[in-house]
């Protein structure tokens, strides 16, 4: 009888996704809430924890706002991505 050993190291990050960069209307002076999903599938970690620096559902101010988001699988491996939110405030065509 022959026994072998053989360990799975993991070496690939997970493969983050993140929304397009998107344009919203402001629904108050302090801008919109944004709503958003990033997911990160990874070969050997079912559930990679995903973090944005922004979360979905909150206020994005008036102007471009940047959100980076990190996954991170169970072996520390690790991948960014960004993208852009601009809030705009709703043209009413009355000029000044």
């Amino acid at each position: 009888v022959t026994t072998a050993s053989v360990t799975v190291q993991d070496t690939t990050a997970p493969t983050l996704t993140v929304p397009a960069d998107r344009t919203v209307t402001a629904t108050s002076p302090a801008g919109a809430p944004v709503a958003f999903v990033a997911t990160a599938p990874d070969l050997v970690d079912a559930t990679p924890l995903v973090v944005c620096d922004r979360s979905s559902g909150s206020t994005f101010p008036l102007g471009v706002t940047t959100v980076t988001c990190t996954a991170t699988d169970d072996a520390g491996k690790q991948s960014t991505a960004t993208f852009r939110v601009t809030v705009a405030l709703e043209w009413s065509a009355l000029l000044a």
